[in-house]
């Protein structure tokens, strides 16, 4: 109720209706407020215009505004070659150059410094394994040994990106859709091509795990099929098995100064226990496939079920099988002793069993 009726409340002091020559000069000091917070004032010689560009999620938008920018650059210099209408490849080149080399001067400024001057790097700098160099663009650039390779420039000395940058993450995620959303080790194969990134795999991984796409097919999971009764049924070792070839090889012979022979190898699994065998062959062809199956059979015994994929010499052998059963079966008295020979079944993928 007070400052209800209070005229200093209301119209301030009477002194301020006067004329300020009039003012009593015993004002009261300005104490420093608690509240207050003191501001720190930075000078750079150096900006990052990338951070005040609202097309930096994109870095095909980002190539482009640079790109006009490098057009004017080039228009204002002397015996430069003036180009109108849509941006030139050159020109978006150029513009990528410029954004990269205001990003590195920005936030690799200490090791620019040192490589301008020719001086080492600071054994704390994260640049000092890539043995970093600036070309004649003034782009700081991966050294590395592959200077006499015949790859492009840019895919032996890839353009250093910082880690934590904005720009960085565009540049990934433009290269992760161009490349149809790969996975992090074929996109940093592909990146490196032109871009070095700090920390290249954890980077690289941020920004995909990020991506919608891809996290909404990780949701999608594939339910694999039943494993098949020869797989989980207890059995004798080897009595299901699976065989493949891997190969070649070659082996040094034991006669001086003659060359090293091919070889193969047989690679018999049993389908219960996970156990191998493996059986050198000298080629593949059909013969050396059978002498193999009678080494395998002589040591781990019998097999009942072979399985195989539909190669050449496996679909040999089972005719070579069944031309012997034909063989045997066309005189009654030889079919005890076929029995006592094989009871085996040899299953190429696309062939019907063998009994």
């Amino acid at each position: 109720m007070e400052l209800v009726g209070s005229k200093l409340w209301s119209e301030g002091p009477q002194f301020v209706l006067t004329d300020s020559s009039t003012w009593p000069d015993d004002s009261p000091p300005v104490k420093e407020l608690p509240e207050c917070r003191r501001s720190a004032l930075v000078l750079s010689q150096e900006m990052d215009i990338s951070h005040s560009c609202k097309f930096g999620n994109s870095f095909w938008r980002m190539q482009r505004v640079f790109g006009y920018i490098y057009r004017f650059l080039q228009r204002i210099s002397k015996d430069r070659i003036r180009h109108k209408g849509e941006l030139a490849v050159e020109e978006i080149k150029g513009g990528t150059h410029l954004l990269i080399k205001g990003i590195q001067h920005v936030h690799f400024a200490e090791d620019y410094k040192a490589l301008t001057l020719k001086m080492k790097l600071s054994p704390r700098s994260k640049l000092l394994p890539l043995n970093p160099f600036i070309d004649a663009g003034g782009l700081m650039r991966v050294g590395g040994r592959l200077q006499n390779s015949q790859l492009d420039f840019d895919a032996k000395h890839p353009m250093i990106l910082p880690k934590s940058h904005h720009i960085t993450s565009s540049i990934i995620d433009h290269f992760h859709r161009k490349f149809l959303h790969a996975g992090a080790q074929s996109l940093l194969a592909a990146l490196r091509q032109r871009f070095w990134p700090i920390g290249g795999r954890k980077t690289v991984f941020a920004v995909i795990n990020k991506c919608i796409q891809c996290f909404r097919l990780k949701l999608v999971e594939h339910i694999m099929a039943p494993l098949s009764e020869d797989r989980v049924q207890p059995n004798r070792p080897f009595v299901i098995s699976g065989v493949d070839f891997c190969g070649p090889f070659y082996s040094k012979s034991e006669v001086r100064n003659r060359p090293p022979t091919k070889c193969y190898i047989a690679i018999f699994v049993c389908f219960v226990s996970k156990a191998t065998h493996l059986e050198v062959v000298e080629d593949l062809s059909t013969q050396s496939f059978i002498a193999a199956l009678k080494r395998f059979k002589s040591l781990r015994g019998k097999p009942q079920t072979i399985w195989s994929d539909n190669a050449t010499n496996f679909v040999g052998a089972k005719n070579e099988l069944i031309e012997l059963r034909q063989m045997f079966l066309s005189d009654p008295q030889n079919m005890e002793l076929w029995n006592s020979l094989t009871s085996l079944e040899f299953h190429p993928t696309s062939f019907p069993a063998l009994r």
